[in-house]
């Protein structure tokens, strides 16, 4: 079961954590970044599905695109790394991604 969700730079949320429970509710006012949460799980999918693409595909998501690396990192800062970890209990999965490359994060 999921945990947690760490994010990092990721559209409007320059660092953000979610604790979860066996039942979580979002609500909150229009871009309050509820959107955003579920679109970092699945930056963090498309990444474990097809670690070779580009980072500017990551945020696509055949329903949505987000646009770009350039558009997706926080304050359209370049320089940034967009993290995205999920917790599974005592493991996690994550990955930093930059415009030109990645870091897998893991732990156990």
């Amino acid at each position: 079961m999921l945990t947690q969700l760490d994010v990092q730079n990721f559209r409007s949320i320059e660092h953000g954590e979610v604790k979860f429970a066996p039942i979580t509710i979002f609500f909150g006012p229009t871009s309050a970044g509820k959107s955003t949460l579920f679109y970092a799980l699945l930056v963090l999918r498309n990444f474990i599905l097809n670690p070779n693409q580009a980072s500017d595909g990551l945020f696509s998501f055949g329903f949505q695109n987000l646009g770009g690396f350039e558009a997706c990192v926080f304050n359209h800062a370049v320089t940034k790394s967009v993290v995205v970890r999920a917790h599974f209990g005592e493991r996690s999965y994550g990955v930093s991604l930059r415009k030109a490359d990645a870091d897998i994060l893991e732990t156990s």
